[in-house]
């Protein structure tokens, strides 16, 4: 059996259990889609370079220490740090010239 375009002079052949082949435009849009994916791709690597050229070029800036830090903290288990840090001076001795305040709260409401 075969069918004939009105427009041309060709025709196609059907045989039974062969699949048609694939439209030229389908095959186009897939083709156009994996080059836009690779552009996009391509362009987010670019972006994603020239951030991380840009922060790594930035200097660091110029800090002075503190006149006074105020910590507050829980008085449990929790906050383990704090209280040892306070109590045997090893957070007031990494400060240096830094004055250390410190404030012990019991709950959450009353910090």
């Amino acid at each position: 059996m075969s069918v004939s375009s009105p427009q041309d002079n060709s025709s196609t052949r059907i045989v039974a259990g062969e699949t048609a082949p694939k439209p030229k435009r389908r095959r186009t849009v897939e083709i156009a889609l994996a080059v836009g994916l690779v552009l996009l791709i391509g362009a987010g690597a670019a972006v994603a370079s020239a951030v991380s050229q840009n922060n790594q070029a930035a200097p660091a800036p110029t800090t002075s220490p503190a006149a006074e830090l105020k910590l507050g903290y829980f008085s449990n288990v929790t906050h383990g740090p704090a209280l040892v840090g306070t109590s045997k001076g090893l957070i007031a001795k990494e400060l240096g010239d830094t004055k250390l305040s410190t404030q012990v709260f019991n709950a959450g409401p009353a910090a």
